[in-house]
């Protein structure tokens, strides 16, 4: 019942990192960030090898609330979900050399 998985069916997540390192004699600590983000585009039909398929909740809910969105109310099929969002971290520790 979460409205991200009924709008992002399949999407690769894109990455990238960052290191940040803080180092003398002793040791070294450091602090992570991550940048994602995901694209795609928002298709509420169900999809099996060209056919509608009502073999889950998802074909079964796709393919009324779909028909309707997308034929009935004439939506257009070029519509783009994106998200993108950070994450920062560290482990509080000074790790010896």
């Amino acid at each position: 019942m979460k409205e991200l998985t009924w709008a992002i069916r399949h999407a690769p997540v894109f990455f990238d990192g960052i290191y940040h390192v803080v180092y003398n004699m002793a040791g070294f600590a450091y602090i992570w960030e991550i940048q994602f983000s995901i694209e795609d585009t928002l298709d509420l039909r169900p999809h099996s090898g060209g056919k509608l398929n009502f073999h889950g909740a998802y074909d079964i809910v796709t393919s009324i609330l779909g028909t309707a969105y997308h034929d009935l109310l004439g939506n257009t099929d070029k519509l783009k979900v994106r998200a993108y969002w950070n994450e920062m971290g560290t482990d509080d520790a000074i790790h010896e050399w």
